[in-house]
């Protein structure tokens, strides 16, 4: 019988990503796979959740990005947020979570959920969604990127959200779906 042959590829971007090629001779199906290696952030105040205009895909998403070298998702979900809207924040861990640390281990706070979607055709990324608290709504971009890119951010209630939802081709469902958990989750907690 024919056996697949696997061909792995590091990808240059991050080793945590990598092309796999199935297929005999010169025909070959390609397809990206890739690690939890983004995270995004749904920031609460006052009962609204804060929605940041992609610069780059032109669609309503939550402060997020790549995990940098040395650190954990917790603490990148928290970079993310400083760096593209200024916001300090405290994540909040789903219902029923406890934290028990011990001498050999630290729990970190879960993801509320965990995708794979796709970028491109050749380019899928695995996201860890965060639910976070700040106590301010003052916008103010930390990175030089984020200050120059200028993307606007809104901060919207359940009622706005929903009517983003029915009239903004912007908002992807996912987006609504997660901003609204994180919504009704949160509400007026901080």
């Amino acid at each position: 019988g024919l056996k697949p042959h696997f061909i792995i590829i590091m990808a240059t971007e991050t080793k945590n990503r990598y092309i796999e090629a199935v297929g005999r001779r010169k025909t070959a199906i390609a397809r990206v796979r890739s690690t939890p290696s983004t995270k995004t952030t749904f920031v609460v105040n006052d009962n609204a959740v804060l929605l940041r205009l992609h610069d780059k895909y032109h669609h309503w998403n939550a402060p997020g990005g790549h995990v940098d070298t040395n650190e954990d998702l917790n603490e990148a979900a928290k970079r993310e947020v400083l760096e593209e809207v200024g916001l300090e924040v405290e994540l909040v861990p789903p219902h029923g979570w406890i934290k028990e640390d011990t001498d050999f281990n630290q729990d970190l706070v879960p993801p509320h959920f965990i995708n794979r979607h796709r970028i491109n055709d050749v380019h899928e990324h695995s996201a860890c969604v965060f639910f976070a608290v700040s106590k301010s709504r003052d916008i103010n971009p930390q990175s030089e990127e984020d200050k120059l890119s200028q993307s606007p951010c809104v901060w919207v209630t359940l009622p706005e959200l929903e009517e983003m939802h029915k009239n903004d081709t912007r908002l992807r469902y996912d987006t609504y779906r997660y901003a609204k958990a994180a919504l009704l989750q949160i509400g007026n907690r901080n």
